[in-house]
């Protein structure tokens, strides 16, 4: 929990040469070189629904590296989408001279400046460009307006992320402590298991009469069955979400047409669009799907593709 009023933690402005001298608690604000921003319309009603689909919809944008995600509800189905490099953000950090002690919440710069269309800081220039807030040559920004103090001027939103800071801890003292101790740990527990595997075989009569009383699977096979029965299931589950979040965000691409109908039968999905181009809207859906048959009438086309 934490006591301290907002008028005691200082607001800094993080960008990859930053460099503080301070040892109060502060609130980190990032600039846009540590995260990747993209808004994206998502058949879902809650921004927890929606971070669960965002390593499909960011993957072709990002980097290859591990990434943490974050989302805005900004309309009825449309979220400002977030993606970052959690131990990036934590090098920045501590090569900025601060500990991560020191740190209170951070915040992503593209929701703490919305006042501003343009502005400077710290001699970096930036303005919104179709609601996303980009860096942009100083030599086009002469008259932006300058922010000297952060903790005057800004106010900060409630968009706040959760950094992991326990990977950064560890280093190969910390490995090299706790894998001593893990070695302590399974010697002991070796021992244990030598007295008692003998109670072991006593038990095991009784473990077949609870299976039977209720009604457990007999073997741990058949329990895996049954589990990667279910695994299978979940994976038809995922790829069927993906494909209507695809199908749903074909405005993207395609500024003309309604769909007008989707149904979703065994590993296929029967869409029916209005007053579309037929070729762009065939383009679009063969970019990441098969189509299987397509009927046309009056203004409506009816397509049935595989999953």
């Amino acid at each position: 929990m934490n006591f301290l009023s907002s008028k005691n933690i200082q607001k800094l402005f993080l960008h990859k040469n930053s460099s503080f001298d301070t040892k109060k608690k502060v609130n980190i604000i990032l600039s846009p070189e540590f995260y990747w921003v993209r808004t994206f319309e998502i058949p879902v009603a809650k921004p927890k629904d929606a971070v669960k689909l965002l390593p499909t919809l960011f993957e072709d944008i990002l980097p290859l590296d591990e990434y943490s995600y974050y989302a805005i509800k900004s309309d009825e189905n449309s979220f400002i989408c977030f993606a970052y490099s959690n131990d990036k953000i934590l090098n920045a950090i501590k090569n900025s001279n601060l500990s991560l002690s020191q740190v209170n919440n951070i915040f992503f710069a593209q929701n703490e400046f919305l006042e501003y269309e343009s502005f400077v800081i710290e001699d970096i220039s930036f303005a919104y460009q179709d609601t996303i807030l980009i860096k942009i040559p100083n030599k086009f920004a002469p008259d932006f307006k300058k922010i000297d103090d952060l903790n005057s001027n800004i106010k900060l939103s409630k968009n706040k992320i959760n950094i992991n800071y326990y990977s950064s801890y560890i280093d190969k003292k910390m490995i090299f402590v706790l894998s001593v101790l893990l070695m302590v740990v399974l010697t002991a527990n070796f021992s244990k298991g030598l007295i008692l595997s003998g109670e072991i075989d006593k038990n095991s009569d009784k473990i077949d009469s609870l299976k039977q009383q209720y009604k457990l699977l007999p073997t741990i096979m058949q329990t895996k069955s049954v589990i990667n029965k279910l695994k299978k299931i979940e994976n038809k589950q995922i790829k069927l979400r993906e494909a209507i979040s695809y199908l749903f965000n074909f405005k993207k691409s395609i500024k003309k047409g309604n769909m007008k109908r989707i149904k979703a039968v065994n590993n296929k999905i029967e869409i029916v669009f209005e007053n579309i181009n037929k070729a762009q809207i065939k383009n679009y859906i063969q970019k990441k799907y098969k189509i299987i048959s397509f009927q046309e009438q009056f203004n409506a086309i009816k397509y049935e593709i595989e999953i």
